[in-house]
């Protein structure tokens, strides 16, 4: 169903102030509206940029009357950017906002205080017009429809991303989207450069921790298509009949091929570019479909992936097999049952002469990094392809 608008109305206008784009609303069941939007001195008479400023406050607005009047605002977070909010089941606001932190324009411009190898480019200091780092993503809960505030609550370090000055946090920072799931738990993702980055709180707001990047806008920037077939052999938890399992891997190798094959006829798709990865218990079909088929792919990726000895020695180990670059992934702090499985395949495929498998390690647990599958499978790619 699309939405209609019916109509704009203007909750807040002085020409003293910029306001950034993207207010966030509550609605409470009683028909009151609350509006969080963020405003700073405005600077667009000077030739200088004025989206980002690190003295915005991120303010709120009520109204009692359907919008069509407001309350004056009042700043609730100095220093609040782009703000996101949610109403909870229990009654409590919750709203999310992000801020740069105010430091010496020699610090924000210069080297950050650890090391850059393997922080992605939007995590890293730049110099700003205003001297501001990326100081991360705070979340503040009402219980009096906003009247008080407890919090900050920060979002938890991201693994590989530190903070950019010590004592701020993972300088994760954009709009945040959150949402209450069923089982009470509130899921959030943060906009940012390379996708969404995935954060989930199990405590009713209170910590949140890291769970994955979410690349949808990967694949529309460096212009390549993702496809996910259903698949029945991804069961890395509970346990398996191997008679009917290996029928599943089977009919899994199938199921890849024909997408493959549908996407090939549909789209103008280089069939020589072409990479299977994998995550978690999706290593299981992998290993089998990647080994049997080596020809079909340009590169092999598995990411904190499950794998079985059984399942390796029912694969003919070929010369083609032998050349295909595969590289083996898995957080430092993953489980020791992907962390064993792992090297398992590591040493079962260097074993037999697969000379182009390679195994990295990187921060963090079982996580999903589409954004480290993509950096190495794009040293593979033919020139035309790497963007």
């Amino acid at each position: 169903m699309s939405a209609r608008k019916i109509e704009d109305i203007t909750i807040f206008s002085d020409e003293r102030y910029y306001c950034g784009p993207g207010p966030a609303v509550v609605a409470f069941p009683n028909g009151e509206l609350i509006v969080f939007f963020r405003r700073h001195r405005s600077w667009t008479s000077e030739p200088f940029f004025t989206h980002v400023h690190p003295t915005t406050g991120m303010c709120m607005t009520r109204s009692t009357e359907g919008g069509k009047r407001w309350s004056l605002p009042r700043v609730i977070v100095a220093g609040g950017q782009c703000a996101g909010a949610t109403l909870l089941k229990d009654g409590r606001m919750l709203c999310t906002t992000h801020r740069s932190e105010p430091v010496p324009v020699e610090l924000a411009a210069g080297p950050p205080n650890q090391p850059n190898d393997g922080v992605p480019e939007m995590f890293r200091r730049r110099p700003r017009q205003w001297g501001g780092v990326a100081a991360g993503t705070e979340m503040w809960l009402s219980a009096d429809r906003g009247e008080t505030w407890d919090g900050p609550n920060w979002l938890g370090e991201m693994p590989g991303v530190p903070p950019l000055v010590r004592g701020l946090h993972t300088p994760v920072q954009h709009r945040g989207f959150p949402v209450e799931l069923s089982n009470g738990d509130i899921a959030m993702t943060v906009q940012a450069a390379p996708g969404s980055i995935f954060y989930i709180s199990e405590n009713r707001g209170r910590t949140w921790r890291f769970r994955a990047i979410a690349a949808p806008h990967l694949a529309e920037d460096k212009q390549f298509i993702v496809v996910a077939p259903v698949l029945e052999s991804t069961q890395g938890i509970l346990p398996v009949i191997p008679k009917y399992w290996f029928k599943d891997l089977e009919q899994d190798e199938k199921a890849i091929l024909a997408v493959i094959d549908e996407m090939c006829a549909k789209y103008r798709i280089d069939e020589n570019s072409i990479m299977l990865h994998g995550f978690s218990a999706g290593g299981f079909p992998l290993y089998y479909t990647g080994l049997r088929n080596p020809a079909r792919f340009d590169m092999v990726i598995a990411r904190g992936c499950n794998c079985r000895a059984d399942l390796l020695e029912r694969v003919e180990i070929t010369d083609e097999a032998r050349k295909l670059p595969i590289m083996i992934l898995c957080g430092k702090d993953d489980n020791v049952f992907i962390q064993k499985q792992s090297w398992l395949a590591y040493r079962y495929l260097r074993e037999r002469r697969c000379f182009a498998t390679q195994r990295k390690e990187f921060a963090g647990g079982h996580l999903r990094r589409p954004d480290l599958a993509y950096q190495y499978w794009r040293d593979v790619l033919p020139a035309r392809h790497k963007r």
